[in-house]
């Protein structure tokens, strides 16, 4: 666990992954959309550069069973 969220124990979970309308996987391409610049970033499904899992906040709220969700960052 991230050590921000340390204080928050069980109530906070680090999920290295990314909020999507459905499960799967995205390619994240980083300076190469556009104009190459380093913040010119896209994300698309399932093609291109580094890959991050995609997750639903449904799906995330079922996993941990959270009834709510207080903040989603």
């Amino acid at each position: 666990m991230g050590r921000n969220l340390a204080p928050y124990g069980s109530r906070a979970v680090l999920v290295n992954a990314a909020a999507w309308p459905e499960e799967g996987e995205l390619g994240i391409d980083r300076g190469t959309y556009r104009d190459g610049l380093s913040w010119s970033t896209r994300v698309t499904a399932a093609d291109g550069g580094t890959r991050v899992a995609a997750v639903t906040v449904p799906g995330l709220m079922e996993r941990y069973r959270f009834p709510t969700v207080g903040l989603l960052k």
